[in-house]
């Protein structure tokens, strides 16, 4: 019988999370929002749709908040389940065998401070916080049943990793200029629209595992620990990143839209930048002389240099087909490269909008990709010619079975005029 260390589990969920850029709103269609996107949001997802969409001037945004933490072995219900329990056995057999060889912790929060629009025209302030941890199966095992004697376990890079990136951001751009009157003669092109956004970015915090290593073995000369971990820490820094976007109305039904984001992206972290190494060594660790054991733990600090973190370049492609009360997006989403920001495989995203009256609005949105279980969320709001207002939540926070390894929620608003 163990006791479950969850808060074990808890402090990686915190980790991950401590660390085209979705928005609240974004977030309520499981980011398939390309094409969806107008006003102040349209500065993140499409800005040459900053004057298109429902507004007849603009919008005003304000503390709109989003979060969402996945991970891929343990459900919502489960944990639930196991908090304040203690577990059988077969209880921890049930969990072992259904976890994976990879643990692995992710989460993001975005946070609209201020924003607003005007024709075709936007600014906005902005938080967003990206975080992402793997930790190999085996640590599971060792935490339910100890070590085995003559094993030797051994951890490393790269399948043990943790970094967490938050940094803020003021943004401009301007949209809704006319390809079609820069190329007259070019009479099949729909009407075709252009927009640019630049962002000034304040780097908050930064951490990463650059170097992770440790082994743990028991003989008859008695157990053997080494673990060592390498990090670099920034705190402090400044840089910048461009979008630019395009918008076709192939016709009254369908748009289409394509952009590329993170455009000369980075952060130079020049504030308190530092990578320091953390090692813990233990030698011939003997139980009946474990009050004479001697546990070596190091820190050095191995530099004070500043660094960079590049934003991965990314191509965002997405079309919008609405008919009647309903409406259909399909996204695509490709990064050049692994990053705190996500990796670098293809995203999906899809996502659904029913209108039963044209005040309240029912969403369901989609994202996922082959490593990657599919997020889904469900949303719902109220809007009117003055004002929108819209709450998100993914379906463990709906359906009584919880079968679902994410937790999140979105509140979005903003003023019209």
């Amino acid at each position: 019988m163990t006791r479950i260390a969850l808060t074990a589990v808890l402090a990686l969920l915190l980790t991950s999370l401590s660390a085209a850029l979705p928005t609240s709103r974004s977030m309520q269609y499981g980011n398939s929002f390309l094409q969806r996107s107008d006003g102040v949001h349209a500065l993140y997802w499409n800005p040459a749709n900053i004057g298109n969409g429902n507004l007849r001037h603009g919008d005003f945004v304000a503390l709109n908040l989003g979060y969402r933490l996945d991970n891929n072995f343990l459900t919502i219900s489960e944990y639930n389940d196991m908090t304040g329990t203690v577990l059988s056995t077969a209880d921890e057999d049930d969990l072992l065998n259904d976890a994976p060889a990879l643990l692995c912790f992710s989460g993001e929060g975005h946070s609209q401070f201020i924003g607003w629009s005007q024709d075709n025209m936007a600014i906005c302030i902005s938080t967003h916080a990206y975080g992402k941890s793997a930790f190999q199966r085996e640590y599971l095992e060792l935490m339910f049943r100890g070590n085995e004697y003559n094993h030797a376990y051994t951890f490393d890079n790269p399948h043990n990793m943790f970094e967490a990136f938050t940094f803020a951001d003021i943004t401009y751009g301007v949209g809704g200029y006319s390809v079609n009157d820069w190329l007259p003669g070019i009479s099949w092109l729909p009407e075709t629209s252009f927009g640019y956004a630049a962002s000034i970015l304040v780097g908050i915090a930064s951490v990463e595992s650059s170097r992770f290593y440790g082994s743990l073995e028991t003989t008859e000369d008695g157990l053997s620990l080494n673990q060592t971990i390498d990090m670099r820490l920034g705190l402090g820094g400044y840089g910048f990143k461009g979008l630019a976007g395009v918008s076709s109305q192939i016709d009254d039904n369908l748009s289409v839209g394509l952009t590329l984001d993170n455009i000369l992206g980075l952060i130079s972290w020049q504030g308190k930048s530092q990578k320091r190494r953390y090692t813990v060594i233990a030698d011939s660790i003997l139980l009946a002389d474990i009050d004479d054991t001697v546990i070596n733990e190091k820190r050095v600090k191995l530099d004070n240099d500043g660094f960079i973190s590049m934003l991965p370049v990314t191509l965002n492609l997405g079309a919008l087909y609405a008919w009647r009360n309903t409406s259909y997006s399909l996204d695509w989403q490709h990064r050049v490269n692994e990053s705190p920001i996500g990796n670098a495989k293809p995203t999906l995203s899809m996502a659904a909008e029913y209108l039963p009256i044209e005040q309240l609005p029912l969403r369901l949105g989609w994202s996922g990709n082959r490593d990657r279980k599919g997020r889904l969320n469900v949303s719902l709001g109220y809007r009117n010619p003055k004002y929108e207002i819209d709450i998100s939540v993914c379906p463990d926070g709906i359906f009584p079975s919880g079968e679902d390894m994410s937790l999140g929620w979105a509140l979005d608003w903003r003023l019209k005029y």
